[in-house]
């Protein structure tokens, strides 16, 4: 089995592309202008700003706070042969694949690019090019996860919300339902050798 799992909202709490502004704006103030260049380059859509500005930002993956029961689930099932676990995110590639090698147990982590924002439709068109022919069970959060699991054969929720579980069972078979609960890493866990 293929897992496909989401970052902002699923694996941890808050939107990396919204922190990742913030973070850096507040930073450095005169970043606004350029941010509102990139913004308006692209004609209003994120991908151009969220690259760039990930360009500029830092953070160590050990200060996010995560969902620790879907974490030690995804990492059993990437233990089982034949199976593989990825991230692939609307938050930019370079946050993704750091997110991803700290924690060691997923294959890879793919994000947004320059041109592509990595949500919705442009994530499943996606999933169905890498992982074509596969079966693809797809982790997420939000309706706008729903047209995620509308064309891969098995969904995880993560969501203390019934309507949307029921809405994702209308469209792929629901396997797991995890509650957003929140938890900081480990004291000096360094993403591999957590447990």
């Amino acid at each position: 089995m293929i897992y496909c799992v989401d970052l902002d909202g699923t694996l941890i709490p808050n939107d990396m592309s919204v922190t990742s502004f913030f973070s850096v704006i507040g930073k450095n103030p005169l970043m606004l202008f350029p941010a509102l260049c990139w913004f308006l380059r692209d004609g209003g859509r994120r991908a151009f700003l969220k690259y760039h500005i990930a360009r500029y930002y830092s953070f160590d993956p050990a200060n996010l706070c995560w969902n620790r029961e879907l974490l030690d689930f995804l990492k059993k099932e990437a233990e089982i042969p034949g199976n593989e676990v990825y991230i692939v995110s609307g938050s930019t590639s370079e946050i993704v694949r750091k997110i991803a090698a700290w924690h060691g147990f997923f294959r890879d982590g793919f994000g947004s690019s320059e041109r592509v924002n990595l949500v919705g439709d442009a994530k499943l068109a996606f999933i169905k090019e890498k992982f074509a022919g596969q079966e693809v069970c797809y982790a997420g959060n939000s309706r706008t996860d729903l047209r995620v699991w509308r064309g891969v054969s098995q969904g995880i929720v993560v969501s203390g919300k019934s309507g949307l579980v029921s809405e994702a069972g209308t469209l792929t078979r629901v396997v797991r339902v995890f509650p957003g609960k929140w938890q900081p890493a480990p004291s000096g866990a360094t993403g591999r050798t957590q447990s």
